[in-house]
């Protein structure tokens, strides 16, 4: 067997494993976690290669690279807040609550438990 068809084969293994992988919370979450430290560590390159070439590069290419380091930091931006949608998809309570995050209208998600007293508890199970 040759490298192409090995590798087709491998391929067709991770597409099966993914589809099955699809549409739960853990992969979703560390999809978007994978994608965006991809993303911050290219604006990390792209941020100290400019650095180094400050008496090389041109004004017009540095503001070029200002503009590719400013896409990729709104898209890591764009992801982590897709983080907490994932948590409302699946209805998952935050472990940890961030003041510097933005909450739409006003609603902060809480990870109080309810007040369930001894009562309360027998009528439910009633």
């Amino acid at each position: 067997m040759d490298a192409l068809q090995h590798t087709h084969i491998e391929l067709w293994k991770l597409t099966l494993q993914r589809q099955m992988l699809r549409g739960n919370a853990p992969y979703e979450i560390g999809f978007l976690v994978r994608t965006s430290e991809e993303r911050y560590r290219k604006m990390v390159d792209l941020y100290n290669s400019s650095l180094s070439l400050v008496g090389v590069l041109r004004t017009r290419e540095q503001v070029l690279h200002l503009q590719k380091i400013e896409k990729l930091h709104w898209d890591v931006m764009h992801l982590a807040n897709m983080l907490h949608e994932v948590e409302k998809k699946y209805k998952i309570k935050p472990q940890v609550l961030d003041n510097r995050v933005f909450y739409p209208f006003g609603i902060k998600p809480t990870t109080k438990a309810p007040n369930n007293t001894n009562e309360d508890i027998q009528k439910k199970e009633n």
